[in-house]
Order: C-alpha cells, then structure tokens, then sequence
C-alpha cells in the first residue's frame, strides 16, 4: 500500500479529512472536532504515537547535548573530528533509543547491529525530510514563477 492510501485509512485519514473539510479552523477546534469522532483504540493509537514520539525527542536531545559537549571540549568543529575512543558517552549510556518497531534499547548495551538499524531508521527519516522539504521549494518556485499567493490560485493545479 502506498503512502497515500495509508493516509486515507485509519486516524491517520480521519485526521487528514476533517483539516482538508476545515480550512482556516484553528487547531484546539480540529482537535476536539476529531476528539468527537474517535473510538478508545484510537485515541490509544494517538497517545502511543506521541509518547513514542517524545521519547525518540529525549534521545535525540541526550545525542545531541553529548556530542556537543565532546565538540565543546575538543575545540574543534564537528566535522574536522573523528571520534574513535575519546567521546564521553556517560549521558548515553543511561539513556536508550528505538528502533522504530517499539524495541527500545539501552545505549551502553546496544550491538552493532541495533546501532545498523537504528542508522538505517534515522537514515530512511532524513530521506523523507528530504523529500518534504523538495516538495516545498518545488511549491515555492511554482508560486513565484506563477506571481500568486499560493499553490490554490494556479489554475491548472486545481
């Protein structure tokens, strides 16, 4: 199944249509707008996504925070540093990550093959991002190249 048809099955397409049904609505009202609609495994559904989420925010955050504390101390930049054995893991070792399947692994005791995974994870993510992000310059330069507002008021695209 495709993206696309993904997204129309599910909360996932619940959520999508009741915004497409609704421009302009603020979100609060979206929000208790498809409150109205869900069922308890929906909203199950919902909160164990964000939760995920959240915790996949916190890792990224310890990460984040720890490599640049080693870049801090090396008085280098990050890109001219090959880090082999003298990075401070400390923060990392008490902190665990998923791998995006609901397994959480601890850190300090992860193989080489859940650090794999969990590259190949972030990996498949960035090329997302990246996708994302060339859909809206591709938007961006239609909009300009079209002297409008916005992507609604091409003709030809509508």
């Amino acid at each position: 199944m495709v993206v696309a048809e993904l997204e129309q099955v599910g909360l996932a397409g619940k959520i999508r249509k009741t915004i497409e049904d609704n421009p302009g609505s603020d979100a609060l009202g979206l929000a208790e707008q498809i409150l109205d609609t869900l069922e308890r495994g929906e909203l199950i559904e919902l909160l164990t996504h964000e939760i995920a989420h959240r915790q996949r925010e916190n890792v990224r955050d310890i990460e984040h925070q720890a490599f640049k504390d080693f870049f801090a101390v090396a008085g280098e930049k990050s890109q001219d540093v090959q880090i082999e054995g003298s990075l401070n893991f400390k923060k990392l070792f008490s902190s665990s990550f998923s791998l995006g399947n609901g397994e959480k692994i601890d850190f300090a005791t992860a193989t080489i093959e859940q650090h794999q995974q969990r590259i190949a994870m972030l990996t498949k993510l960035r090329e997302g991002l990246d996708r994302t992000i060339e859909i809206h310059r591709k938007s961006i330069q239609l909009i300009e190249e079209n002297g409008v507002g916005c992507l609604a008021e091409i003709e030809r695209l509508v």
